[in-house]
């Protein structure tokens, strides 16, 4: 296969010739950057999980004192 009708599959990339394709490089399956403690996205991912056992824990105290 030439070097301009490479496939990609997600970010792995296809190894070439040279290699025999038998290389892996773990770097290639990185997706995102190693990024510093931030609150705000902190509290996004948290805000909606703590609703959620909110109303869980609701429903449970209905049901187990109903």
């Amino acid at each position: 296969m030439d070097e301009t009708n490479k496939k990609t599959y997600g970010s792995i990339e296809e190894g070439n010739n040279n290699n025999n394709n038998n290389e892996f490089d773990e770097k290639n399956t990185y997706y995102l950057s190693e990024s510093r403690f931030n609150w705000s996205t902190f509290s996004r991912a948290a805000v909606p999980i703590v609703i959620a056992l909110i109303i869980m824990g609701g429903f449970s105290y209905g049901m187990g004192h109903g």
